[in-house]
């Protein structure tokens, strides 16, 4: 049986596609406005190499650095709440991203 911690640890998809979509945000904001990489550093206060390494989805960036990115590219983060929902017992964590386990307790999303 997994334990919960070994469930925690494997990269999380949402964790990657949000990776890709601020890079992507990141590309499309330079390439609109004609901006080299270190042009939009040293906007933001960062090294250009800080934003190619970032581009190239080579660093897992602290969330001061996409907060920097975020103000220089006029975007901003919404946070929601995701609910869950006891739906039974199981003995190992389920592969469908959709479910955890804690404690022999099963929860989905709830919609």
């Amino acid at each position: 049986m997994k334990k919960l911690e070994d469930f925690f640890k494997q990269e999380d998809n949402e964790g990657i596609d949000l990776r890709y979509y601020f890079i992507n945000e990141l590309l499309d904001y330079r390439k609109q406005y004609n901006l080299t990489q270190n042009e939009f550093a040293k906007k933001i206060g960062l090294k250009q190499q800080a934003i190619a390494r970032f581009e190239k989805g080579e660093i897992d960036p602290r969330l001061s650095f996409i907060f920097k990115i975020l103000k220089g590219i006029a975007k901003k983060i919404k946070l929601e709440n995701i609910r869950y929902e006891s739906v039974g017992t199981f003995n190992s964590i389920s592969s469908d991203r959709e479910k955890l386990e804690f404690e022999n307790t099963i929860f989905k999303k709830a919609c």
